[in-house]
């Protein structure tokens, strides 16, 4: 496919940028204009972005980024609200896919940066519709919803903010590797496996501990947790011994024994976080799964 190469020259990459702030534009115009559009535009803008700092000379990205919003934004100007919220999160966090892509970033590290990128961008937008606009995102957010404990959902946003990014970065994490053929190093570039396993695991530990402190900080650090404890998961489907899959059902085995057994004596906003006891039991058991091969890799080659 000729358009997706390289861009070598200062015209060729000046008209790519051009060509992508023009579409980016259009998806902004579509969501101001279509506001249940935004949730769809989110999911292919990134994609959109990512390919074209991906194929852009590295010294470009930083003109396509500022170019890019400064355009949206005259762009949408009469409404901003989609713009902040959704539009430029969505656009920035393409940008930062494609340039850890082109410097070919773990896969583990690809979703988890571009979607805390997103998370970040997110909050730094509520603030400033504020300002601008005189509106509370976190209490039109609660009365959309058919709960009635406000609070609680308020304390559970980010993590679903989170959530949200882990699937749109996932989305075109898919999408892109699909588009350039690249699924081979998925299975070649298991780099940060390891230590997306004791993330999984620290992570894991540090939000339940936080959560005493901070419920809203202790949620989104379970996400966190959740997402590499899963990410993890392909060194389980590797030809492990038996006994490493009996500690894995024991461990599980335990993990809602003592879930059970604690649940009532823990503050209402902190105990749902035994839940994370079961991500724990994965990540040990992936660490364990881990060693095991590296063992057997020493043993075969001695």
């Amino acid at each position: 496919m000729k358009h997706f190469s390289p861009r070598i020259t200062p015209t060729q990459n000046l008209a790519w940028i051009g060509l992508s702030i023009a579409l980016v534009t259009a998806f902004a115009l579509l969501s101001t204009f279509v506001p249940i559009s935004s949730f769809f535009v989110v999911l292919l803008l990134p994609v959109l972005t990512a390919l074209t700092a991906y194929y852009l000379k590295p010294s470009y990205l930083p003109l396509y980024g500022i170019a890019g919003t400064l355009v949206i934004i005259s762009a949408t100007c009469y409404q901003l609200t989609s713009t902040l919220f959704f539009i430029l999160p969505a656009f920035w966090s393409g940008l930062l896919f494609g340039f850890c892509l082109a410097k070919n970033f773990p896969s583990v590290w690809l979703i988890f940066l571009t979607s805390c990128l997103s998370l970040g961008l997110n909050a730094l937008s509520i603030p400033l519709l504020h300002l601008i606009y005189g509106i509370e995102v976190l209490d039109t957010v609660t009365a959309l919803l058919p709960w009635e404990n406000h609070e609680t959902i308020k304390r559970l946003l980010p993590a679903f903010l989170m959530v949200e990014g882990f699937i749109e970065s996932g989305i075109s994490f898919f999408l892109i590797f699909g588009i350039l053929g690249r699924w081979e190093e998925i299975e070649r570039k298991n780099v940060g496996i390891s230590i997306g396993i004791g993330l999984g695991l620290g992570f894991s530990c540090l939000a339940f501990g936080v959560a005493f402190l901070s419920p809203t900080w202790g949620y989104l650090i379970a996400m966190w947790a959740i997402y590499f404890s899963v990410v993890s998961l392909m060194v389980l489907f590797s030809p492990n011994s038996w006994w490493v899959y009996l500690i894995l059902g024991l461990l599980l085995l335990l993990s809602f024994y003592l879930s059970a057994a604690f649940y009532a004596f823990l503050p209402k906003e902190v105990a749902p976080l035994l839940f994370l006891s079961f991500f724990a039991s994965l990540s040990l058991s992936e660490g364990i799964s881990v060693l095991s091969l590296k063992h057997r890799e020493r043993k075969t080659k001695a």
